[in-house]
């Protein structure tokens, strides 16, 4: 016997995601989902979620870009269709959000379309918007990011199958993601209550879906460590790197040059999944200048390190530079940066010195993970300065800004150039500012700048001696 066209529908159905958001769209309102590449990408991302290729999923989307038509209400309703027993838990910073998300997954399902091909039955004695059950113990539970989840846990216990996970969709509303309380809220929450309603953490997904508000949003904590978790991510910005637009049928390039001169603090974030801190006030972006070629007659050479020796995606990053200055004008050689232990930061400040033989003048921060390393090496290695800064960042960088506006600090043309640009256009807003502590302290040695109590008592007098009268300074 041949399999009849409906089955044959209902296999393909159940096999592609895409195919049934394009099927369930049209039978929903009657006209066709316009499918982009965008749209097969957080398909195919969700498939390797329901297949156990993917734990944790970070995915960065501009708003009305078709993320909770296909993340949330299709994901959720077709991994229903293949096994009425997966359960979900569905977030989003509105409860009312939440309900009517899960109020329609619920009406679909009890859809004559949806029920010719699956007949999944809903209990009626658990048929409300914020928690119903399926016959066969699936079911969604619904609520906001900051609403109380009792009584229900995502995915299956025993089954290392597919079945549910807890998807949150936009965790933060977007006017209250510059509020650090109310971020910290939602990332704690995360931590503490969300992730321990996962059946089986080995083996029940979550999935974030949002666009980018803030450097320490929900996205932004998790990627960088904060769950202790590995996530994997899906980022896709509103322009990409050939700087066509996503979806053009949505937004042009035109339209989108227009917003983001319109704001350009909401684009980065909500629409390029870049989120920058407001610019700062001591350096601007227009003072950077790069050179290609280092002047034939160098006056000085140097390094300067900013040191933090804890290891992990939590820790700051470990910072060696190296300078030289012609005249009256500075330039960056090279940098080393990177999250490091302490065996590490050794070993690279080492390499880092033999790569630089005529840089004899090296100046490390004498504070807490700095003093460990002068201890450890300022018998193997000479040169070794301690420097304790008594006055705050900011005033170290006023201190040097004026050499930056006169046009006298100089970048090599490299690939890692540009993060340092950006940490030291923004400080002190920033997330980071090690690239920036490296730096200051370099051009404050070799400028001579003073500032309040940073000034040359805070070098050891007999090194300078010692160099003075060895020709080195």
């Amino acid at each position: 016997m041949l399999p009849s066209l409906k089955s044959i529908e209902k296999k393909i159905l159940e096999k592609s995601l895409l195919e049934y958001v394009q099927w369930s769209f049209f039978k929903k309102v009657k006209r066709d989902f316009i499918i982009n590449y965008h749209h097969k990408l957080i398909c195919d991302v969700l498939e390797r979620v329901a297949n156990g290729e993917i734990l944790n999923l970070v995915i960065n989307i501009a708003p009305r870009y078709s993320k909770t038509e296909i993340a949330v209400k299709a994901f959720i309703e077709w991994s229903i269709a293949k096994n009425p027993e997966s359960r979900f838990i569905h977030l989003s910073y509105s409860d009312m959000l939440a309900l009517d998300n899960s109020s329609e997954i619920r009406e679909d399902i009890k859809s004559d379309w949806f029920q010719e091909y699956w007949p999944v039955e809903v209990k009626r004695d658990s048929d409300a918007k914020q928690k119903w059950y399926t016959k066969n113990g699936g079911g969604v539970y619904a609520t906001g990011t900051m609403g109380s989840i009792t009584g229900f846990g995502a995915g299956s216990v025993y089954d290392d199958d597919f079945q549910g996970c807890i998807i949150i969709d936009d965790p933060t509303k977007p006017d209250e993601i510059y509020s650090e309380q109310i971020r910290k809220r939602a990332n704690e929450r995360l931590n503490n209550t969300i992730l321990s309603r996962r059946n089986n953490p080995k083996k029940t997904p979550i999935i974030i879906i949002m666009q980018r508000l803030h450097e320490d949003d929900m996205s932004g904590f998790c990627l960088g460590g904060g769950t202790g978790e590995h996530w994997h991510h899906l980022s896709l910005p509103a322009i990409n790197e050939m700087g066509e637009p996503l979806w053009p049928q949505k937004h042009s390039l035109e339209h989108l040059d227009r917003m983001r001169k319109a704001d350009r603090k909401m684009f980065a974030g909500q629409y390029m999944q870049a989120p920058a801190p407001e610019e700062g006030t001591i350096i601007k972006r227009q003072w950077f200048k790069t050179y290609e070629t280092l002047p034939y007659h160098v006056d000085k050479f140097l390094i300067s390190a900013d040191f933090t020796f804890k290891g992990g995606e939590n820790a700051d990053f470990v910072v060696i530079q190296a300078w030289a200055k012609c005249g009256g004008e500075f330039y960056l050689l090279d940098q080393v940066r990177g999250k490091m232990d302490f065996p590490t930061t050794k070993t690279a400040f080492s390499l880092f010195c033999k790569k630089h033989p005529k840089c004899t003048r090296k100046l490390i921060e004498a504070k807490a993970n700095g003093q460990a390393i002068i201890d450890s090496l300022k018998k193997e290695i000479s040169g070794i300065i301690p420097i304790s800064p008594k006055d705050s960042k900011e005033a170290r960088a006023n201190a040097v800004s004026s050499l930056f506006e006169a046009g006298n600090v100089y970048f090599p043309k490299t690939d890692w150039i540009g993060d340092l640009i950006e940490e030291a256009a923004v400080f002190p807003e920033g997330k980071h500012d090690d690239q920036v502590d490296a730096m200051t302290q370099a051009l404050i040695d070799m400028s001579g700048a003073r500032i309040g109590s940073f000034t040359e008592e805070m070098l050891n007098p007999m090194m300078n001696v010692n160099l003075i009268s060895k020709g080195q300074w």
